[in-house]
């Protein structure tokens, strides 16, 4: 899966947090998730306001907080999901 770079600003949905040194995992929970939603991967590294070093696997970019979280609570399926930052 590429990289994908959202807006340098707003909040995503994190769907999935994997660590980079564990890059193998990327792949089959991308496609196990893209089965339902259009989502991005991202390197958490180059955000400030993620905790690194992990591969990022979101939903968005969402205007607030209230949008990205709402994405969540409308995909129960999603556990762990949680709305955060860009910057």
């Amino acid at each position: 899966m590429a990289l994908s770079r959202p807006a340098a600003t707003g909040w995503i949905s994190v769907l999935e947090s994997i660590e980079v040194w564990n890059v193998s995992q990327v792949d089959p929970r991308a496609v196990t998730l893209r089965q339902r939603d259009t989502i991005g991967l991202l390197d958490s590294r180059q955000f400030l306001l993620l905790r690194d070093p992990y591969w990022v696997l979101y939903a968005g970019p969402f205007e607030d907080r209230e949008a990205a979280s709402a994405f969540c609570t409308d995909r129960g399926y999603l556990d762990p999901c949680y709305p955060r930052e860009l910057g």
